[in-house]
């Protein structure tokens, strides 16, 4: 008597077709949006490339400053006094914070300039003793496309806050009275000492880049087709063989 052939792994059913569709469709999908996301990286990374080498302006007003997003300005006036400092920063693998100051221009208009990275180990306390950078100093104009608001300290009375997240929105209401998703981040040259250190990295260089959108959407495409011939596989007998 002839033994038994190897059953397959599971039997190709209308439930199992349906979930193996499904999630065909959505892997697809994922992977599609992903790649799209690529294809918006690549342009938007390009013209940040771009518009970050034009040479600087020399600007002794905020007005107009919307108009100039990612470009370079040599902002005349001075610091005011009084510090925000925003937690859960990470450089270079170790955590920190940015310190936020406010700048006022020759002609009275204000704005909140980023003026760079210190380490947490040094304590956020004195992270807002911090000297303002040294004349000269260049700065990029970032407009966020996104603000991710910190309401326990938007309500809160202090006058130096500690910020949760890069609530631009919330900062621009609380210290400048008015409603924006635009601040001037401090270049390399404007580090008056080790600290701040100042960088326009996170600006024109995310954490999000368009290789790893890529690779995110090759992942699930890939996905995608090991699932199929799992599915053909498994449905002809070849897998599950003990």
């Amino acid at each position: 008597m002839r033994p038994n052939p190897p059953r397959p792994f599971f039997r190709v059913s209308i439930p199992a077709s349906l979930f193996v569709l499904v999630a065909l469709v959505l892997l697809i999908w994922l992977g599609s949006w992903q790649f799209g996301r690529y294809l918006e990286k690549v342009d938007l990374e390009e013209s940040a490339q771009e518009r970050t080498k034009k040479d600087a302006v020399q600007l002794a007003s905020a007005n107009g400053l919307s108009g100039l997003s990612l470009r370079r300005i040599l902002p005349l006036g001075r610091f005011e006094n009084g510090s925000q400092v925003i937690k859960h920063r990470i450089r270079n693998g170790k955590p920190g914070y940015w310190i936020v100051r406010p700048f006022r221009f020759k002609d009275g208009s204000r704005v909140l300039v980023n003026i760079g990275w210190y380490p947490k180990a040094k304590s956020e306390a004195f992270a807002k003793t911090l000297d303002a950078p040294k004349p000269g100093w260049t700065a990029l104009v970032h407009v966020l496309d996104r603000n991710i608001a910190d309401s326990k300290t938007r309500s809160s009375s202090c006058s130096e806050c500690v910020w949760r997240s890069f609530d631009v929105v919330g900062m621009n209401k609380k210290f400048l009275d008015k409603d924006s998703m635009m601040v001037l981040v401090a270049g390399d040259n404007a580090a008056n000492g080790q600290y701040p250190s100042a960088s326009f990295n996170h600006v024109i260089s995310p954490y999000m880049t368009s290789e790893k959108h890529l690779g995110y959407a090759l992942t699930w495409f890939g996905l995608a087709i090991g699932l199929v011939m799992l599915f053909l596989g498994a449905g002809l007998g070849y897998l599950g063989r003990k």
